[in-house]
């Protein structure tokens, strides 16, 4: 009985302090330097990194698809998160990046309905203009309420294509996306649900989210730059987002090579 349980109590130490499997409705919880706070709660299966992360030694980043230089190389480019689900063949990514762009809107919920609608339709010109596919009409959400853009495309074809759903935000001059993708031409109903409850999950305590644009001449012409700036920036995002993907998998399948041999 004695042996019993202490196995229970070390089976339960193992599950409370692993790093790499995660209970449905684990949260990850991440503060950056200028305090702000993004949460969400992964799905049963995933392996992540954070950028809290990339000072550990590269042993910890074996159980995931993606080494340690490639994963510093996105966290240089603006990853906060990215997770992976290698059995459903799906990934989470957070990103947070500034720009010209960002800083000139300040706060997209502070937008009107107009020039939210000039920036949506720039970011669908651009991400057509990639070949990505819409798999539906791109729509106008909220992330724990806040204004965002909720896409959901299909991008290349064959084996190296994939399906994505993206949402984008901005709050305090800087870009939020969320970007949640899946190896399947078309996700199917399980994996649109598990991207809902994950959206769902999402909780964000961001400082200058008050911020107020300024409302002047600038502003009668911000939708009229806003589709020039933000098809720019969007056939980047488009690139990037492609790039990450493949290289993942890329990686995932020299992974599965390596432990074959």
């Amino acid at each position: 009985m004695r042996f019993l349980k202490c196995f229970l109590c070390l089976a339960i130490a193992v599950s409370l302090f692993s790093t790499t499997a995660l209970a449905k409705g684990q949260k990850v919880s991440l503060t950056d330097s200028l305090e702000n706070e993004i949460s969400i709660s992964l799905d049963s299966g995933y392996v992540y990194y954070t950028f809290n992360d990339i000072d550990k030694d590269s042993s910890y980043f074996s159980s995931l698809p993606i080494d340690k230089n490639e994963a510093r190389e996105e966290i240089a480019n603006g990853t906060y998160m990215q997770a992976f689900c290698e059995s459903e063949g799906v990934q989470v990514v957070i990103k947070v990046t500034t720009d010209n762009f960002s800083q000139s809107i300040g706060n997209l919920t502070q937008m009107d309905e107009g020039e939210t609608q000039a920036v949506m339709k720039s970011f669908k010109a651009s991400l057509e203009l990639q070949n990505h596919a819409l798999l539906k009409e791109p729509e106008v959400t909220e992330i724990d309420g806040y204004k965002a853009l909720d896409f959901l495309c299909r991008a290349g074809s064959g084996e190296s294509g994939f399906s994505y759903r993206s949402l984008i935000t901005i709050i305090g001059s800087r870009c939020y996306e969320f970007t949640f993708l899946s190896t399947a031409s078309i996700p199917g109903e399980m994996t649109k649900r598990s991207f809902d409850d994950m959206i769902d999950s999402i909780n964000l305590s961001i400082k200058g989210e008050t911020g107020e644009i300024v409302k002047s001449v600038f502003m009668s012409v911000l939708s009229i730059l806003a589709i020039v700036v933000a098809c720019a920036i969007g056939l980047v995002f488009a690139y990037s987002l492609v790039m990450e993907f493949i290289n993942a998998r890329k990686h995932s399948d020299k992974v599965r090579l390596k432990k074959r041999n």
